[in-house]
């Protein structure tokens, strides 16, 4: 069965003969297409559709100079499966013109896969052709994935909750964003469910921010799990320690060994003795644990993700220059300052 392939052409700025600004989409596939675009407008994912292109037509989908490189489309016709590439906007049956890519079915809407369009770093106008070309191999899934009705695999059970963002990274060859929240980290990778736009939008955001997230637990580890997220909005005022985490980033060095520091960024921390790395712990600021005495206040659990040994200390001092710990382990006081 044939699918849907694109080819395409950027058109810059002073181009003899070139057609009028903005995102024109050509159909060359043999068959009527209905397409429907998807792109950041300001502050805002926005979605648009239907517009119906005839084969050997072109139509202009987002008129006016390109304000952004990617854009996303869908291109459907009767009886012709269309493969996305994980980018999820809202989209209805009739014409539509939606504000908003969260929550889609809650608000009504249907929830729909897009494919991206890379129009470059400076284009003000490009044309896509779209063409039927064989498809790819379909890779392989792995023997434990079981997939669900919208292609995103089967999962354990859903979530919504006030998490704190530990920063999108690549590790081992595997893209994800990250985030701790009551004690568990949470991986959302890329191509594993998440909406591409949503990960990317996050790469912006700050480290340590809180986030009202919401989505589906795929799996668990002993204090990780990997999920998929559905939405992820900023939440100021909704982490009462945000003034805390904020004084406790960065490195510090040990008052009482000075060849012992830790260096804490977002909700983990690295500990390192002489120049050499010994443990990433992550880290939890609490109203209390089961160590800490009735009323001690907020406390800092420390769990090394390996050990999963969670450790718990007072926070009995804080300024921007020095860092003092109690450890109800032992009732120690752990003393920092900045290098």
């Amino acid at each position: 069965m044939n699918v849907l392939f694109m080819s395409t052409v950027a058109l810059g700025l002073g181009v003899a003969g070139a057609a009028q600004a903005g995102l024109e989409i050509c159909n060359e596939t043999g068959r009527s297409r209905s397409i429907a675009v998807g792109y950041k407008s300001g502050a805002a994912w926005v979605s648009s559709g239907w517009w119906n292109i005839d084969h050997g037509k072109c139509g202009t989908v987002v008129s006016g100079d390109l304000k952004q490189r990617y854009y996303y489309y869908r291109a459907t016709a009767a009886d012709v499966p269309f493969e996305g590439e994980g980018y999820w906007f809202c989209t209805t049956p009739q014409v539509f013109n939606i504000t908003g890519d969260e929550n889609c079915a809650n608000r009504g809407y249907d929830r729909s896969d897009f494919r991206k369009i890379d129009t470059g770093e400076s284009a003000t106008q490009y044309k896509l052709t779209l063409v039927d070309d064989t498809p790819p191999p379909v890779p392989q899934k792995n023997d434990e994935e079981l997939l669900s009705g919208d292609g995103r695999g089967t999962y354990v059970e859903s979530f919504s909750d006030v998490l704190i963002f530990q920063g999108c990274t690549v590790d081992d060859g595997s893209e994800y964003c990250a985030f701790h929240g009551n004690g568990w980290k949470y991986y959302a990778y890329y191509g594993s469910g998440t909406p591409r736009h949503l990960l990317e939008r996050l790469y912006n955001q700050p480290v340590g921010a809180a986030f009202h997230v919401s989505g589906e637990i795929v799996s668990f580890g002993d204090i990780t799990m990997d999920v998929i997220l559905d939405s992820a909005v900023i939440a100021p005022g909704a982490d009462p320690f945000a003034n805390m985490r904020a004084a406790m980033q960065g490195e510090w060095v040990s008052i009482s060994d000075p060849a012992y520091k830790i260096d804490v960024h977002g909700s983990e921390m690295w500990e390192f003795h002489s120049g050499s790395f010994l443990s990433n712990q992550f880290l939890q600021i609490a109203n209390g644990c089961d160590a800490a005495p009735p009323g001690s206040g907020p406390v800092l659990i420390e769990t090394n993700p390996e050990v999963r040994d969670p450790m718990c200390y007072g926070i009995a001092s804080i300024t921007p220059t020095r860092l003092d710990l109690i450890y109800f382990g032992r009732g120690n006081m752990l003393s920092f300052q900045r290098p």
